[in-house]
């Protein structure tokens, strides 16, 4: 008779996940696995740090580290791998950063003008002159017809 004993898994969740800009949302809880952190346009880069709970028994394989932010959402992930080299826990965050305010009134102060803007002016400006003129040219030939009538 043999017995073979199944050793529990090892503890992979995190007794701390901490970031230097923002706040977790919502509050750190060991068992939830999914954050949002919104932060300002200003703000570049996040620090990522957690803390295992048990490490005897787990370490953190990928995630800890400061990270460059995009404009818009941003996802990071810390890998929790058990010491058995199997058990694996993965806590994502997800990062909004600000997109940059651009008001129209600082359009010709400076301030840049959104692509999209810019492309419709490109192609419409030319549209625009073609039509003026052709207005302008039918005035103009209408003014002398009439002057023709009236002599």
């Amino acid at each position: 008779f043999k017995l073979k004993l199944n050793p529990l898994a090892p503890d992979t969740t995190l007794s701390e996940l901490s970031v230097n800009q923002g706040s977790l949302t919502p509050v750190f809880d060991p068992d939830v696995t999914e954050y949002t952190i919104n932060v300002g346009n200003d703000v570049d880069s996040i620090d990522i740090n957690g803390l295992v709970s048990n490490d005897l028994e787990a370490e953190i394989e990928s995630g800890n580290g400061t990270f460059l932010l995009s404009e818009g959402s941003n996802t990071f992930t810390i890998t929790v791998k058990g010491k058995d080299g199997v058990t694996t826990k993965t806590y994502t965050l997800t990062v909004i950063r600000a997109f940059k305010q651009q008001s129209v009134s600082s359009w010709g102060m400076g301030g840049e003008v959104p692509t999209g803007v810019t492309n419709t002016i490109n192609w419409l400006l030319p549209i625009v002159g073609i039509l003026l003129i052709a207005y302008l040219g039918y005035r103009y030939y209408r003014k002398k017809k009439d002057s023709q009538k009236s002599e």
